[in-house]
């Protein structure tokens, strides 16, 4: 990477374009990608990947979290791949089989598109969830989830995976670099968490080991959100 900025996915989970562009529009040159996900894709549709791609550049992270039976998986991979994006989200709990259908999809429709086949990022726990509610859905900790689900994300071949800061270090020491992390529920300190539970700051999370930052409401609600996002690449940098 050539710069701290190419780190950093702003997320635009807004519900239209016209509310987005003021910060898509802003960040341009500050970040690597754009983060599209289900608030902003149902509202406007793909015309939002096109809208970005030509007037923002960067990458395009489309997070749709696809979690079905493998054909349903890959019949909807066949047809994103059409909007160019470079990265895109499938959830791990889907399991090998599903994971290994959305990667051959890609693969073999890229080819035929004559396109670069998408990287598939596998999300692992998400960073909404606290220990007590993580052992009630996996029966154990949060890190022991995560180091299963990214065992069934390896199988089925996915490049990345999605999880919170807390998880970096066992990923690494179990998977060493095999994939791309990529951390949400980044926050400066003294600010306000929302409704993540397993923060980090950008700089600790750098330090751990995360490849890519997603960052959303620390810099869209911020008084001045250059500014937001001028110190978070200050503190990676």
């Amino acid at each position: 990477m050539s710069s701290p900025s190419d780190r950093l996915i702003l997320a635009l989970d807004f519900p239209s374009i016209s509310t987005a562009s003021v910060f898509a529009l802003g960040c341009v040159g500050r970040v690597g990608a754009y983060k599209v996900g289900p608030v902003m894709f149902f509202a406007e549709g793909p015309k939002v990947i096109g809208w970005l791609q030509d007037k923002c550049g960067g990458g395009i992270f489309l997070d749709l979290k696809f979690h079905d039976i493998p054909n349903t998986v890959a019949g909807a991979v066949s047809r994103i791949l059409r909007f160019g994006v470079d990265m895109f989200t499938v959830h791990s709990l889907g399991g090998e089989k599903m994971i290994r259908a959305a990667f051959e999809t890609a693969k073999e429709g890229a080819e035929k598109l004559d396109l670069p086949r998408p990287k598939i990022i596998a999300v692992t726990v998400l960073t909404s969830h606290d220990e007590a509610e993580a052992k009630k859905l996996f029966g154990g900790d949060s890190v022991s989830a995560v180091l299963r689900l990214a065992e069934a994300a390896e199988k089925g071949g996915a490049d990345g995976l999605v999880c919170s800061g807390m998880e970096i270090e066992p990923l690494k020491k179990e998977f060493d670099d095999r994939f791309k992390l990529i951390v949400p529920g980044v926050r400066l300190e003294n600010s306000d968490s929302n409704d993540q539970s397993r923060t980090v700051t950008p700089k600790e999370a750098v330090e751990m080991g995360a490849d890519y930052l997603v960052i959303g409401r620390t810099v869209t609600q911020a008084p001045d959100p250059v500014r937001a996002l001028e110190e978070i690449a200050g503190a990676i940098g």
